[in-house]
């Protein structure tokens, strides 16, 4: 069976900043490696719209794109996508689309899978795959900043999600990265 991870950039108050954050080259290096231990991502529509235009067409060979840049769309550009959408009508050719009961099909998808699934969605989608006991770990690239309101980075969720630590670690930036195991629900 495989795993889903989670991989979150968010501020301390918990807000995704949208997008208005430009992560630095070892802020970035905790999404490549977490992008570099999975075989595949799975994405909501928004998601999947932001990354791949730009992941996909960004040129590698540019000599001022930052190493960390590079790196990220080198690995981005072999992995699978699976993306959960019930509005797109297509999507490229690594893409498998997931429009009806995404639940069952993240499942199954899950079941099927050797290795990790990186999810790289919004709100309403973390909650519902954390909802239906679907992730296995949360990773997340604290950024040293308070914003006070915006986009929550997991939406509400039907009950309290106990959580396991596994890693903490200071980067020279202030962030913090957080690693934690998904405890197994009572319920």
């Amino acid at each position: 069976m495989g795993q889903f991870a989670v991989s979150l950039l968010m501020t301390v108050d918990g807000f995704d900043g949208n997008n208005e954050f430009e992560p630095s080259s070892e802020e970035h290096q905790v999404f490549n490696d977490s992008l570099a231990r999975a075989e595949g991502l799975v994405c909501d529509h928004e998601n999947y719209e932001l990354l791949v235009p730009f992941w996909d067409e960004v040129d590698v060979t540019d000599p001022a794109l930052p190493q960390a840049e590079r790196q990220f769309a080198e690995l981005f550009r072999t992995r699978r996508r699976f993306v959960v959408s019930g509005t797109l009508e297509q999507v490229d050719g690594l893409a498998t689309l997931i429009k009806d009961d995404p639940v069952t099909h993240l499942r199954d998808l899950k079941a099927g899978s050797g290795g990790e699934l990186m999810v790289a969605a919004g709100p309403a989608l973390c909650a519902t795959l954390l909802d239906h006991g679907l992730i296995d770990e949360l990773e997340i690239l604290v950024l040293p900043v308070i914003l006070g309101n915006g986009a929550r980075q997991i939406g509400n969720l039907l009950r309290k999600q106990p959580l396991t630590l596994i890693q903490a670690r200071a980067l020279s930036s202030g962030a913090v990265v957080l690693h934690y195991q998904i405890k197994p629900s009572a319920s």
